[in-house]
């Protein structure tokens, strides 16, 4: 099988392409589970690239990760009525980081990458559009009738493969970057024309500054004459769009019930932190827990959802030596001249908005896509600039 194929069914399972009022035998657990099958037969169904990145430096991180995660049960187990065996049930959306190993055995390179993602974000595209046409075959009724009820919801309840598109949207940005081809350009206006549509602002705040930058450095011919008759065109709808964002941005943010800030003020400002928590964290909860009735009565009294922080929520639960190895990722990310321009645009995302990127809190749909962008590090980390140069064909920019 190919690399890149083998990528594109991991992607289609993990990402929500799958509609769940279709198959809704597809819950997050059999989710998981695929996940974990295909990264146990990765190393035997696909043939391993020439890449040597199967090495100890690159595993390392993962088995300190491990080591963290296991550091994390000790807590909760000692200070509330959570059992060992329950932690570690509760913990098995984390089991996804295994799949770097099979990453790093099998060595996708930067064309399997490319060819894998540009399929699944188009594919995202098409599923968008059915997602609108025929929204019960991604919930069921009951989600579906209050959607429909509720006067401040948009187009549709999902946007299946929403991640993938918007991982594309940034390897799209570094084909732009110097570019001189309007196919370039062109698809990269479809990508942040989708993610205005989606209206997700914690993607936008990046996205669409992200791709005014590439569009600015690009070297697209009579791009001028094109941005005034884009704008005349189609400006009033998109700064609608984004003035009704900015407008609901200010509003929460003025407002000190909004449910972030809620969590926040529950995770990080009102808890009895001590030096091990401050290191190793609070831990995750487990099923018949004290601990767990404790934030599920902050979640339905006060909104607090964990999620609702990010990564700040991966420092309450694994502490900030967890966030110390994340972030070592991300500053190689954004500061190793090895880095293509999309790698480094979107570590630059997860360093300014830590509040919408999931790990270790989450499902195993938001474990694997850290998995993914810490193997697109270790894979340009560890080639030569003139290896990589030769190698690929997808004409990404690297400075």
């Amino acid at each position: 099988m190919k690399r890149s194929t083998y990528l594109i069914i991991i992607g289609l399972v993990a990402f929500d392409y799958v509609p769940k009022g279709l198959f809704p035998f597809m819950t997050l657990n059999v989710t998981l589970i695929i996940i974990l099958l295909m990264a146990i037969i990765g190393p035997f169904v696909c043939k391993s690239n020439n890449l040597k990145l199967n090495t100890f430096n690159n595993r390392k991180w993962v088995y300190l990760i491990l080591a963290l995660f296991g550091l994390s049960i000790i807590y909760p187990v000692i200070t509330s009525d959570q059992t060992v065996i329950n932690t570690l049930i509760a913990l098995r959306h984390t089991l996804p980081i295994f799949f770097l190993f099979t990453l790093l055995k099998i060595a996708p390179g930067e064309d399997d990458l490319e060819k894998s993602l540009s399929f699944l974000g188009k594919f995202a595209l098409v599923m968008g559009v059915i997602a609108i046409i025929f929204p019960e075959w991604f919930v069921d009724n009951e989600k579906l009738r209050d959607f429909r009820f509720d006067p401040g919801n948009d187009l549709t309840i999902i946007w299946p493969g929403f991640r993938m598109a918007v991982l594309y949207f940034y390897i799209l940005i570094g084909k732009l970057w110097h570019s001189s081809k309007y196919k370039d350009l062109i698809w990269t206006s479809v990508f942040i024309l989708y993610i205005i549509i989606v209206q997700n602002r914690s993607t936008l705040i990046c996205a669409v500054p992200f791709f005014c930058l590439a569009y600015i450095k690009s070297n697209i011919k009579y791009k001028w004459v094109i941005f005034a008759i884009v704008f005349v065109s189609i400006s009033g709808y998109i700064l609608t769009i984004l003035g009704d964002l900015i407008e609901e941005t200010q509003r929460q943010l003025g407002d000190t019930s909004y449910n972030r800030w809620q969590a926040i003020q529950f995770f990080l400002l009102e808890q009895n932190d001590n030096l091990y928590t401050f290191l190793f964290g609070h831990g995750i909860p487990a099923k018949g827990s004290s601990y767990l009735d404790s934030l599920l009565s902050a979640q339905n009294m006060r909104l607090a959802f964990i999620s609702d922080i990010g990564l700040l929520g991966t420092y309450y639960y694994y502490g900030i030596a967890m966030l110390i190895i994340i972030y070592r990722f991300v500053f190689i990310g954004i500061f190793n001249r090895k880095m293509p321009i999309y790698v480094r645009l979107y570590s630059l995302w997860l360093l300014f908005v830590p509040t919408i990127h999931l790990f270790g809190v989450g499902y195993a749909p938001d474990m694997l896509l850290f998995v993914l962008y810490f193997y697109m590090i270790d894979l340009y980390k560890s080639s030569s600039t003139n290896e990589r140069r030769l190698n690929h064909n997808c004409q990404l920019q690297y400075a």
